[in-house]
């Protein structure tokens, strides 16, 4: 089952949480904790943002293989799936919820290390204040609208990340594809799904 196949692939994921991005994260800013000014956090922030565009991609990855977990899983929990009356009515796949769930908590842990982070927020904004004085006098900065407008866009898809919402936005994705995934409307899927969060508490 492709359910399966992605624990390794979950494995790699926490991995490069734990690696790469909650420690840099951690540490942004905390060599000019104080008297920051406009021109040191616009250049710190621009220096981090191939790491944030790295993380957005990150975070969308960890979004798909979510999705596909879960609409596999329901699936497989479903009155009219041949292996479900077969096999999986009497299995419960405690394993594999469980990287589900350590997958989950990958983004709640980058939703708290970001939220502790009070230099974040505040590099955005002084990075975003400096882009629209660039765009407002492009020639003056030798940048072009076409720059610009792919800037204005990158830190839009960076402050979605870091406006504390990344675990919501990701419970919140569109599971259901009519006649292939049923997800909200399968009570088999949900009630297998509270089995295994009581066998957690």
């Amino acid at each position: 089952s492709d359910v399966y196949k992605r624990q390794e692939e979950i494995v790699l994921l926490k991995n490069q949480a734990r690696d790469k991005f909650i420690p840099a994260l951690c540490l942004f800013g905390t060599l000019h904790t104080y008297n920051v000014n406009e021109g040191d956090a616009q250049l710190q922030f621009g220096k981090m943002m191939p790491f944030f565009i790295d993380l957005a991609n990150f975070v969308n990855k960890i979004f798909e293989v979510v999705k596909n977990m879960v609409r596999q899983l329901a699936s497989l929990y479903h009155p009219q799936q041949k292996l479900y009356t077969s096999t999986f009515k009497q299995v419960h796949l405690k394993t594999v919820f469980e990287y589900l769930a350590e997958l989950l908590q990958v983004l709640i842990t980058l939703n708290e290390v970001i939220a502790q982070n009070e230099v974040l927020p505040n590099s955005l904004q002084a990075y975003k204040r400096m882009v629209t004085q660039v765009k407002k006098e492009p020639q003056k900065y030798g940048a072009d609208d076409d720059n610009i407008v792919l800037l204005e866009k990158m830190l839009f898809r960076i402050g979605g990340l870091l406006d504390g919402l990344i675990f919501e936005e990701c419970i919140k994705q569109e599971f259901d594809v009519p006649r292939f995934f049923e997800v909200k409307s399968n009570n088999i899927f949900k009630k297998e799904f509270m089995i295994i969060i009581q066998g957690f508490l």
